[in-house]
C-alpha cells in the first residue's frame, strides 16, 4: 500500500520530542513498521491504533488514521429505492419481508391484513 506520509503523526511525535525509535518502543512496534506509518507505506493493525492513540493521548482522526476506525452507514430501503417506482410484487415483498418500513406507500403487516380483510367483505 503506497500513500502519502501521515504528517499527523509525525507532527504528534516530534510534539513529544521523541525520536521515532522511542515512539515505537512506547507503542510496542518495531522501529521499521513505525517508520512505514510515518511514510504512508503501511497502517497499523485495529488493536495496534488503540495502543497508538494511548501512547500519544490523541484519537485515531488527530493521529492521521481516522478512516480506519469511521463507520460507514449502511443505507435503509427507502434509500436505496429512491428514485425507483415500485410494481405491486415488490411492494408486496417489502411488506412481507417487513423491509419496507419508512418507505412511503408501503404500509406495514398489519395494515395489509387489515386491508385485504376489508376487500374480502
Amino acid at each position: 500500500m503506497e500513500g502519502s506520509p501521515n504528517i499527523r503523526l509525525r507532527r504528534a511525535r516530534l510534539g513529544k520530542m521523541w525520536p521515532m525509535n522511542l515512539a515505537a518502543r512506547n507503542i510496542g512496534v518495531d522501529e521499521r513498521t513505525y517508520m512505514r506509518w510515518e511514510q504512508g507505506r503501511q497502517r497499523p493493525q485495529l488493536s495496534t491504533l488503540k495502543n497508538l492513540c494511548e501512547v500519544f493521548g490523541m484519537t485515531a482522526e488527530e493521529l492521521g488514521f481516522g478512516y480506519l476506525v469511521r463507520v460507514k452507514e449502511e443505507p435503509n430501503a427507502s434509500q436505496i429505492l429512491e428514485g425507483y417506482e415500485l410494481d405491486e410484487i415488490a411492494i408486496e415483498i417489502l411488506k412481507a419481508t417487513d423491509h419496507g418500513r419508512n418507505i412511503p406507500g408501503v404500509r406495514k403487516n398489519e395494515d395489509v391484513r387489515s386491508l385485504s380483510d376489508e376487500s374480502k367483505q
